[in-house]
This record gives C-alpha cells, sequence and structure tokens, in this order.
C-alpha cells in the first residue's frame, strides 16, 4: 500500500511540473488572465532547477509565499536588518520547517541580504556597539561599490568573536581583525587580502601572516574573513594603519588609536 501512495504521489508531481513547463514554454505572460499562472509555474520550475534565475518582482512574491505567509508576518522579519551571515542561518533553520528547496532558500537568502542588510551583528548589546564603533569598527563609504568594515580585535577582548559570528580559532599572540566585504551590483572578486594589506606603525610596515575567509554567500556578493598580522607591542604603540589596495580602485586606509581602553559590560543583548 506505501508503495502505492509513493507511486502516486511521483506521478502528480510530473503531472504539476510537466503542466508548469507547458505554461511557462507555451503561454505567453501578455496574455490577459494569465501572468499569475505563469509567474507561478516559474517559481514552480525554479525550485526545481529549471528555471535558473527569476525577476526581481518574482523573487519578491516567492519570498513573501515563503516566509510572511508560512512562518511569520512581514514585520517580525523586516523589521530588524542583520548580517548577511545571519540571514542565511536564519533561512537554514526556516527551511527545515518550510521545507524549501536550495534552489528556494537561496533566492530568499539573497533577496533579504539585499533588501534588509546589516553590517552590525543584531545580537551584541548596545553597551559594546557603541565601544566597538568608537574604538574598534572601522568602515568606509562604499567607494567603487566595494564597502569595506574592518574591526580591530585586541587580545583582551578575543572573547567577543563569538558574538560577531566568528566560530574559527584565533592566535591570541597575533594581531588579528575581522573584515566584511560587500558589494551591491556586481561580485567580490576571489581576494587575497594577504597580499592586498599592510599594517603600518611607527615607520615600520607589517605583511599579513594569513588571510582567512569564514564566510562567503551565495551570490559573492558578502564575505567575512579574518586578517592576521604577526604580533606587535601594542603598549609601544600610539596607533596604527591597515591600507588595503583592491587592484585597479582607489587603497583603503583604516586608523586605529592606542591604547584600547577595557570594556566593561555585557556582550550580549538582554531579552
Amino acid at each position: 500500500m506505501r508503495a502505492i501512495f509513493i507511486t502516486i504521489a511521483v506521478i502528480l508531481s510530473l503531472v504539476v511540473i510537466l503542466y508548469a513547463g507547458f505554461v511557462y514554454f507555451f503561454v505567453s505572460p501578455a496574455e490577459g488572465g494569465l501572468n499569475y499562472t505563469y509567474t507561478r509555474a516559474r517559481l514552480l520550475l525554479h525550485s526545481f532547477s529549471i528555471v535558473k534565475e527569476l525577476t526581481p518582482a518574482e523573487t519578491k512574491l516567492l519570498y513573501e509565499a515563503t516566509c510572511t505567509r508560512k512562518c511569520h508576518s512581514r514585520d517580525v522579519i523586516e523589521r530588524t536588518p542583520r548580517t548577511a551571515k545571519e540571514w542565511e542561518d536564519i533561512v537554514e533553520r526556516m527551511s527545515r520547517k518550510a521545507s524549501m528547496r536550495e534552489p528556494v532558500k537561496q533566492a530568499v537568502v539573497a533577496y533579504l541580504q539585499e533588501k534588509f542588510l546589516s553590517n552590525v551583528p543584531t545580537i551584541i548589546s548596545d553597551e559594546l556597539m557603541r565601544f566597538l564603533k568608537r574604538y574598534l569598527w572601522r568602515m568606509d563609504f562604499g567607494e567603487d561599490d566595494l564597502y569595506i568594515d574592518i574591526i580591530y580585535i585586541p587580545q583582551k577582548l578575543r572573547d567577543v568573536l563569538p558574538y560577531l559570528g566568528v566560530k574559527e580559532e584565533v592566535d591570541p599572540d597575533k594581531t588579528t581583525f575581522l573584515v566584511f566585504l560587500n558589494t551591491h551590483q556586481s561580485v567580490l572578486p576571489p581576494w587575497d587580502l594577504a597580499k592586498l594589506s599592510v599594517l603600518m606603525y611607527k615607520g615600520k610596515r607589517l605583511e599579513p601572516a594569513e588571510w582567512k575567509v569564514i564566510y562567503v554567500d551565495s551570490k559573492g556578493h558578502h564575505k567575512e574573513g579574518l586578517l592576521v598580522f604577526p604580533s606587535i607591542k601594542v603598549e609601544d604603540v600610539e596607533g596604527f594603519e591597515v591600507v588595503i589596495s583592491p587592484p585597479g580602485i582607489k587603497k583603503r586606509r583604516f586608523f586605529w588609536q592606542l591604547p584600547v581602553p577595557d570594556f566593561e559590560g555585557d556582550y550580549e543583548k538582554r531579552i
């Protein structure tokens, strides 16, 4: 009996896919009253990777049908912008409940990252955020459609890394920076920041020891990584500068004044 039900389910699925394919290939979206059917057919075929790309309007419809009708209200999702990685983690958890196919999941993640993106991790406390912004977090203004945020992580604040979404082990003796790269219109090149960066202080130049990518989104618009330099005696330094030189575009300079004061407060938001 179970085999019969499975066979029937497979046949029905094939019939639905064939019908969607017929609508997509043989029905013009301009014919009155058929736009909705045509769009639904494209969304169904997209979920099976038959249609590769969706229009912005179709992606929005897919997001609304998948998220705001099945799981949450629109307000719950949209009132709190999140980082690219946070949106990916949220949709991954949501997909288990909503039974989302991989192409649908990727489309929804990309939509949320485009429309409701934050460069600020959302679980950290407001007090810690103010501290980071004042003493440790540096950013540019997105020239050439490249946005760089870079956070210096002093040795005494290494335990804040998990609250910034970093699970990787970090050498406590190294000089470490958390880097966010974002672009809105294009795809991030596969740059090795270890070859494009330098740390300067007291007339000295330090080459990076490592550039470790810890997150890349499926569309190639967002990337996070750890830029690690050899150890320096920060107690003997009044400040340092990191210079990143992406090929063919303007250099990016980020300066930190030292010493960094101690932080006394909660890392995570209290609910």
